[in-house]
């Protein structure tokens, strides 16, 4: 019996440490988020960052008030100077999945869409998750869905647990477009020479990521970024 007593605290302790681990390493992940209207996403850690694992789809301000949704598409660029949101082919089934698209209006209003301690990101942001991840022609499978694409070949490895959707875009005639095949996201920057807003695009013709510039009438999704 003497033998054994050695052996088996030997073995609680190893027991022990091996859950004390675990227990860190679970205590260390990211915890889920919710916005102003009460949904839920899933957070993911790229660098020293924390970003939002789906696109938003809030249909709140922080402060309650509402973000209307603007389904008439002649009246979406004429209303570009209030926030409006809206959802493919005005179908918000599959909102979950793909987000709600939001006009510049949104990101720029003091209200605040992201939840609380959360913030739209702006190009440094986005050109940090990228080198992060290897630069933006790695980080193009890193953050790409494996899934919904409406070719296989573009489907991404999502090794980032960004998970991309190609979400689609509204443009400035309201009409939408891309669905399957590409998505943008808002930055809050503001393009000095043309003074259009950045957005980073993704899609088929560019499966990597990049920076380009787009009227401040359309309509993109949304990611929220925290620096811990």
């Amino acid at each position: 019996m003497r033998t054994i007593r050695p052996l088996i605290s030997i073995s609680l302790l190893c027991l022990v440490s091996i859950s004390s681990l675990i227990s860190c390493e679970k205590s260390d992940q990211p915890e889920n988020i919710q916005d102003a209207d009460g949904n839920t996403y899933e957070v993911v850690r790229i660098g020293n960052d924390e970003w939002m694992a789906s696109n938003l789809r809030t249909a709140k301000f922080n402060n309650g008030d509402p973000i209307p949704v603007e389904s008439v598409d002649s009246l979406w660029a004429a209303d570009s100077t209030e926030a409006s949101r809206s959802f493919y082919a005005s179908s918000e089934a599959d909102a979950e999945v793909f987000g709600a698209l939001y006009n510049r209006s949104v990101i720029t209003d003091p209200r605040g869409v992201c939840p609380t301690g959360w913030k739209v990101p702006n190009n440094a942001d986005w050109d940090r998750m990228m080198a992060d991840l290897g630069g933006s022609f790695l980080a193009g499978n890193a953050i790409r869905s494996g899934e919904n694409w409406s070719d296989p070949i573009y489907f991404g490895s999502n090794s980032s647990g960004f998970n991309a959707q190609p979400a689609g875009t509204r443009q400035s005639n309201g009409q939408f477009f891309g669905r399957g095949e590409q998505t943008a996201f808002w930055s809050t920057d503001t393009n000095v020479l043309s003074g259009r807003q950045n957005i980073y695009f993704l899609g088929f013709s560019n499966p990597s990521p990049y920076q380009m510039t787009a009227s401040k009438t359309e309509g993109f999704s949304i990611r929220c970024i925290r620096r811990p």
